[in-house]
């Protein structure tokens, strides 16, 4: 089924006159904590039907030359794969993140300002209010109930520009610029704040810079030097901590944003770029991307930081890299 153009406004309710359903905003965001306070806490109850699920979203094959449009949902515990829709006006190095339980997908190649959000609990993807600004190889998160997207690349130059989305009024609008434009970077929100690591400054060279934004003062400020200099990257946070991947890196570090202090999580299998990163059931799961020969993998990892241990799980479906991950609640279908 191909995307619907519906542009949302303020009103608590989402109705589509050619498929005739109305869909009460507030049973999406019931069964989901948005990511940036994730915790054993926050994670739903299986017993009730509702439990977390990673959702990855289109990529390129293991040598770049196909670009695939799928939306695919894997159920960790079961290690089961489900096919969804697939995304309308596909774009390559584009930016998703989650944000209320539904999924949300911007700019990509070249210089698109399209917005698409992936309704969860409908399995259906709708035009949103565009960027203003086209980019691509920037970063999407969420933070306080609204949407960032951050940095990247416009075909000429690193972006230092950040835009905030509110979904209540359906526009984005900017706020204060990072101090240092990058692409490729990795970027998580974590206690409040948003913190961009590392990425590329220009083609040849990366930063090992830590920004970090807060949303009350509008204001960026760099934090403690991260132990690498990379571009390719991707965070996740869990439990007050930022975990980090990619970069042709074969390590998973771990950034404790409390104490500012960075140590070495894990050693992966593998170097890897541009692989998927999501926290589900409590664990950090590392999904596909390329390795140091720019082939993609299908083999997936998940860390479990009160254990320690690195676990290969499922793998994906099809070897992929430059994909989107996302972790959002769906209820289970029993037979």
């Amino acid at each position: 089924m191909s995307g619907i153009n519906l542009r949302l406004g303020c009103s608590n309710s989402i109705r589509s006159p050619s498929m005739g359903f109305e869909a009460d905003a507030n049973l999406e965001t019931s069964f989901r904590i948005s990511s940036e306070i994730s915790s054993d806490r926050t994670k739903p109850r299986r017993q009730s039907g509702w439990a977390e699920v990673i959702v990855v979203v289109a990529g390129c094959d293991k040598n770049r030359i196909s670009r695939f449009a799928l939306t695919e949902t894997l159920d960790p515990t079961s290690g089961t794969w489900l096919t969804s829709v697939s995304v309308p006006g596909y774009k390559y190095e584009f930016a998703v993140c989650e944000l209320h339980n539904d999924i949300y997908l911007s700019g990509g190649q070249l210089n698109s300002t399209q917005v698409w959000r992936f309704m969860a609990q409908l399995n259906q993807w709708v035009s949103v209010g565009s960027l203003l600004k086209g980019r691509w190889r920037h970063k999407m998160a969420s933070l306080c109930g609204k949407l960032y997207a951050i940095g990247g690349y416009d075909g000429e130059q690193r972006l230092s520009s950040v835009e905030c989305y509110s979904v209540f009024e359906n526009v984005w609008k900017p706020v204060a610029p990072m101090l240092l434009p990058v692409s490729s970077a990795a970027l998580a929100s974590c206690s409040g704040k948003l913190y961009v690591i590392s990425g590329a400054v220009s083609e040849d060279c990366n930063t090992s810079m830590v920004q970090r934004y807060d949303p009350v003062k509008d204001q960026w400020m760099y934090m403690m030097s991260c132990p690498f200099s990379q571009r390719c990257l991707n965070a996740v946070s869990l439990n007050g901590s930022i975990y980090v991947a990619g970069g042709l890196m074969d390590v998973l570090y771990c950034y404790n944003t409390k104490v500012e202090t960075w140590s070495k999580a894990a050693e992966l299998p593998m170097k890897l770029e541009n692989c998927g990163l999501a926290v589900c059931d409590g664990k950090v799961y590392i999904l596909g991307g390329r390795d140091e020969f720019e082939a993609a993998t299908d083999r997936t990892w998940a860390f479990d930081p009160l254990s320690g241990q690195l676990t290969e799980e499922t793998p994906l479906t099809h070897s992929l890299s430059n994909h989107g991950c996302v972790t959002i609640t769906q209820h289970l279908q029993h037979k």
